[in-house]
């Protein structure tokens, strides 16, 4: 009886070891599988951001060369300045004389 105890503990001890040792090697190799994995997925990733980066950088260059290209001439400005600075004077002249005239002379036209 007591070799039938002795025999099952030591089926249960050696049983328990090897399943204590094939856990532990399945545990490591799934490690280095999966930071394996993840490892090309990070440099992937980086090879994506840095070409999104491009684009976004030659779409900027792009997008500020075609507005730069847009702005109005040097000449259209200055035309457009005086002609608002006229209208600007006009609309201050007209309320100047409005209020030089008084109330009971109103301007005819």
């Amino acid at each position: 009886m007591i070799a039938l105890l002795a025999g099952l503990a030591g089926g249960l001890i050696g049983g328990t070891v090897t399943a204590w040792v094939v856990l532990t090697v399945v545990r490591r190799e799934a490690e280095r599988h999966w930071r394996r994995e993840v490892d090309d997925l990070e440099q992937r990733a980086e090879r994506q951001i840095e070409a999104l980066g491009h684009e976004v950088e030659e779409r900027v260059k792009r997008g500020v060369v075609e507005g730069v290209a847009a702005l109005p001439s040097a000449e259209t400005l200055r035309s457009t300045r005086s002609a608002a600075v006229r209208a600007a004077g006009e609309i201050v002249g007209e309320g100047l004389s409005g209020l030089l005239r008084g109330p009971g002379n109103k301007r005819k036209r």
